[in-house]
């Protein structure tokens, strides 16, 4: 009997242990570890926090623009929060040097570490959906910014209605929400914190001149007509 459970606790697939861990209540020291570690690997100046309510009818945001020791300060009701329903996200303030990847798989992850584009902060958001953070080293501006999202995105298998320079991501140490993560006991998964390495991936100089390039190329190129912008009726 005990060789069969070792057994199959060395078997258990990534996805199993994940509800697993998902379905223990996180302690508030092991929330704020994720917190702290999540937010030093971001680099950013200061932090615009988003608590969104999705039982509101229109979905209501409850903004905060804390620094890092603020951050940290409010785990605690943060945590209330997130127990009262509320998703809890972040983004960097202002401009900033980060792209936020949303919705990728754990090959796309993969992939991005293989052709040079390793994350500074990787999140589990809900069973085998991740969310990457790729620091460029510099801030950008914001048209550039959100030029080089939406062409990460494309290149990795992102969201691209999540790609601009503002997009907010989801905060570690948190559940997620969302009605459709529901499990049959009521409890919703954890944002798990996979990585937080927090450096400036390989390719940045290479990608970023690559951006440049496409983004100035764009924009000298000649407007289209009016009627081709229109779809044929």
């Amino acid at each position: 009997m005990l060789l069969y459970i070792q057994h199959h606790l060395i078997a258990r697939n990534k996805y199993a242990d994940y509800l697993w861990l998902s379905s223990q209540k996180m302690p508030t020291t092991k929330t704020a570890e994720a917190v702290e570690r999540q937010g030093r690997a971001m680099s950013a100046r200061a932090f615009e926090v988003g608590l969104f309510d999705p039982t509101a009818a229109q979905g209501v945001m409850l903004p905060r623009v804390w620094d890092f020791d603020t951050l940290l300060r409010s785990v605690s009701w943060l945590r209330l929060k997130n127990s009262q329903g509320r998703n809890i996200y972040i983004r960097p303030r202002g401009e900033h040097a980060l792209s936020l990847i949303d919705d990728a798989s754990e090959q796309g992850i993969e992939l991005m570490k293989s052709e040079g584009f390793a994350p500074a902060v990787v999140l589990e958001t809900s069973p085998g959906n991740f969310q990457a953070w790729l620091h460029h080293g510099q801030i950008l501006p914001k048209p550039l910014s959100t030029f080089a999202a939406r062409l990460l995105s494309s290149r990795f298998g992102g969201d691209p209605s999540s790609a601009d320079w503002r997009h907010y991501g989801r905060l570690a140490g948190f559940t997620n929400r969302k009605d459709k993560y529901r499990r049959a006991d009521g409890t919703f998964p954890y944002v798990r914190l996979r990585e937080a390495a927090g450096l400036v991936y390989p390719k940045a100089d290479e990608f970023l001149a690559e951006v440049k390039t496409l983004y100035e190329a764009e924009q000298c190129a000649p407007a289209r007509p009016r009627w081709l912008r229109r779809p044929w009726l």
